[in-house]
């Protein structure tokens, strides 16, 4: 039921915590930095690097264009299938 745990549960090293080593989804975060951001924990892996998605008005562009080209294909279905029900 919990597999998906099974490699966080062998990375922990049992009650004596032995045998840790950092990897891509493991470190090390000091106390020191732990109080400077207020001992908040939630500290993103600092192996991924940050995704960029493009500019926010490309984006926006795009979209609009995807949804005219669905908004006309919905027209041309609706089209086809009011001329296949009056047969």
């Amino acid at each position: 039921m919990l597999e998906h745990l099974d490699d966080c549960a062998a990375w922990w090293g049992g009650a004596a915590r032995e045998g840790r080593q950092e990897s891509d989804r493991a470190w090390k975060v000091s106390i020191d930095e732990i109080r400077e951001r207020g001992f908040n924990l939630d500290i993103k892996n600092p192996h991924v690097e940050a995704e960029d998605w493009g500019d926010p008005e490309t984006l926006l562009n795009d979209l609009t264009k995807a949804e005219a080209s669905v908004d006309s294909l919905r027209a041309e279905l609706k089209a086809i299938l009011t001329e296949a029900l009056a047969r």
